[in-house]
């Protein structure tokens, strides 16, 4: 079965609506990493335009029906007015107070705590009642290393020359990514749906560049089970250090299992229903494989790391990793309401001392953290855990943050938790703000202080964004005024003493606030442009260069849709009064670049900026567009095009004058660039 077959087949599966609605209510997991694939009408300009029309009519009219949160009054100089006060109408409910952690003394302490807090609910007992396991994936023994496609050096590879480096938030903060290139070499995470069982097997591939051409050096296949997908991938001179999610042994109830769901699924029931009894199967993990590469043809395993949970996210600062997963509590049997850390066939209960809770009522699940030395292959530290929420990440040289989005009391609040870093991880606390964070980038931690730029909703269904600043305890010490009525943040980029933040409902305004004082930060100038920006980049001389999506009018559409991919130069040379230089608009494609950052690939030797996009889906055009930036005008360096041969995505890097362009099936495309 190939790639197209694969997913035509999948999209026959028909899934209960009572299923879907349970699936529909989990979080994403991930830092926006990982991509689901996309379907052919899902990659068409119509639905696209559907998309944004649902998105932009969200917008206005308050989708959720948000209690806001206690309105400052907005800016006059900005010219805007506040939406509704919440309900209290005081500063006080606006952030809820930093709360330290507390640790638990025992199991016993620990399982009272949890059937404390799960007392009003009944997803323990939804879970495991009337269960059955289902073996949805065949599971094959043995780890197999790598395969040898060709002949190499033999010998460790080096970081010679000018490459293609992963586009990351701090400087000193490594983040993970399906790609990674590394002197002459390129590594790369690959699903293939090709195998003779039909089931997808994920893989990484490594290829020598030169000149242009790419020659297979090895494919390193952690381990042959379909539940296992790899996310993300590190390089270093001598480490290959993948990281995987285990999915947990599908179980299906009562009420949605029938023939129908079974035949779908494909899989045959193993364990009878009244079978109850939880397995290690039963349960997700995080698994990290540790890989030696010193030989480049011939990858050693040297040892893997597991936890209990699914891949969040991580960050690698010099030779440590640090690693986030999240774990639902599954059971309250004594193996299975306790995350645990594994050791080949072996595991081990993080211990209650090293398990923390706030001063709030947790939820039914935790986020664990443990910390590895890639150059040693061993812990760095012990592993932790806190019960709470958490699914994506922002990590600074001194600390790493976990938050989420849920619900309060018809409200969506962020959760915030804060782990210290250094020779021994340690959750220092929590916080709650009212309001949505658009990504990562919406923080930065400078001095001491975490800056949080947040989107609100008042009760009127009217959204307002703010920039709060939070003490090193999490205790919010100030905050802007509200500025941008009825816009949401989709962009943020701190630099200096300055934040620049992007919001959009019909127009783009970019707004300077200056962040020199922490606990006085202010609103400066602002601009104004058509479309948006969703990703900000500092390319030097007081000049950003945004990356976001055009927008335009379409007969029968009352409103502002998205339709191609924007470039926009703004000068802040002056913060009162930023302008716009130039911009360059280019209908009909889109490009992961405009949602995920590690999409875009700059080269700051020659001053070059870059991104893959996708052509008139139905004819599987993939381009790469490269500008550069001349005397304030954003200048178009190269568009280039290839057919795809039925591929709707792809990536970008370079190894010296050479750019690569690699499809989803692994299919290389170059062009120079001297």
């Amino acid at each position: 079965m190939n790639n197209k077959e694969f997913k035509e087949e999948m999209n026959k599966v028909s899934v209960p609506q009572d299923t879907l609605d349970k699936i529909r209510s989990i979080p994403d997991s991930a830092d926006t990493d990982d991509k689901i694939k996309k379907v052919s009408f899902t990659k068409s300009r119509t639905f696209k335009r559907i998309v944004s029309l649902a998105a932009s009519f969200a917008i206005v009219i308050g989708l959720f029906s948000i209690v806001g949160a206690n309105w400052n009054s907005v800016s006059k100089m900005l010219g805007f007015t506040s939406p509704e006060t919440s309900e209290t109408g005081t500063e006080t409910g606006d952030a809820l107070p930093a709360s330290g952690v507390t640790t638990f003394k025992s199991e016993k302490e620990l399982l009272k705590y949890i059937k404390k807090v799960s007392k009003d609910s009944d997803w323990l007992g939804y879970i495991r009642k009337n269960s059955a396991a289902v073996d949805y994936a065949v599971t094959a023994a043995g780890v197999p290393e790598s395969v040898n496609e060709a002949s190499a050096t033999g010998k460790s590879i080096t970081a010679d020359g000018s490459y293609g480096k992963t586009y990351t938030q701090e400087e000193g903060v490594d983040e993970a990514d399906i790609i990674k290139t590394f002197g002459n070499y390129i590594f790369y995470v690959y699903t293939s749906y090709d195998d003779d069982d039909g089931y997808p097997e994920s893989k990484v591939e490594i290829f020598r560049v030169e000149s242009g051409k790419e020659t297979k050096v090895a494919t390193v296949i952690p381990f042959t089970d379909h539940r296992l997908s790899l996310n993300d991938i590190y390089v270093t001179e001598n480490r290959l250090i993948i990281n995987a999610t285990k999915h947990r042994m599908f179980r299906y109830f009562d009420y949605v299992y029938n023939d129908a769901v079974k035949d779908a699924i494909g899989g045959t029931t193993t364990a009878a229903a009244e079978d109850n009894k939880m397995k290690d199967d039963d349960i997700d993990k995080t698994i990290t494989y540790i890989y030696d590469i010193s030989d480049i043809s011939s990858p050693k395993l040297l040892k893997e790391f597991k936890q209990s949970g699914y891949y969040v996210s991580s960050r690698m600062i010099g030779n440590v990793l640090y690693l986030i997963s999240n774990y639902s509590i599954m059971s309250l049997e004594e193996d299975f309401f306790i995350p645990k850390v594994y050791s080949g066939d072996s595991s081990e209960k993080i211990k209650p001392e090293n398990i923390c809770r706030t001063d709030e009522d947790g939820a039914e699940q935790y986020v664990v953290a443990s910390a590895i030395d890639t150059s040693s292959a061993d812990r760095h530290g012990e592993p932790k855990a806190i019960i709470g929420n958490g699914w994506s990440v922002y990590c600074s040289v001194n600390s790493l943050y976990v938050y989420g989005t849920n619900w309060e009391k018809e409200r969506i609040k962020t959760e915030i938790t804060k782990i210290s870093l250094g020779e021994n991880i340690q959750f220092v606390g929590s916080t709650t703000v009212n309001g949505n964070v658009d990504s990562q980038y919406s923080f930065s931690e400078r001095n001491g202080y975490l800056f949080v730029c947040n989107t609100v909703t008042g009760k009127n269904g009217k959204e307002s964004n703010v920039l709060r600043v939070l003490d090193k305890d999490l205790k919010e010490v100030a905050k802007t005024e509200y500025f941008a009525v009825e816009e949401s943040i989709k962009a943020v980029k701190y630099i200096g003493n300055y934040a620049y933040v992007i919001t959009y409902e019909e127009t783009d305004p970019l707004f300077v606030i200056d962040i020199s004082s922490p606990e006085e930060p202010k609103l400066l100038g602002h601009a104004y442009v058509s479309g948006f920006s969703t990703m900000l980049v500092d390319i030097g001389n007081n000049m950003l260069l945004g990356i976001g999506y055009c927008t335009g009018e379409y007969e029968g559409i009352d409103m502002e849709v998205t339709d191609g991919v924007k470039f926009t130069l703004f000068s802040v040379s002056d913060p009162l009064n930023p302008t716009v230089l130039d911009e360059k608009e280019f209908k009909d494609i889109y490009s992961e670049a405009q949602e995920n950052p590690k999409a875009f690939v700059q080269n700051l030797e020659k001053g070059y900026y870059a991104i893959t996009y996708s052509e008139n889906y139905e004819d599987d055009i993939l381009g790469a567009l490269v500008v550069s930036v001349r005397d304030g005008k954003i200048v178009v360096e190269k568009d280039f095009k290839v057919d795809a041969d039925g591929c709707w995505e792809s990536r970008l890097t370079f190894v010296g004058d050479w750019y690569y362009l690699i499809n989803e099936n692994a299919g290389f495309s170059s062009f120079e660039m001297k």
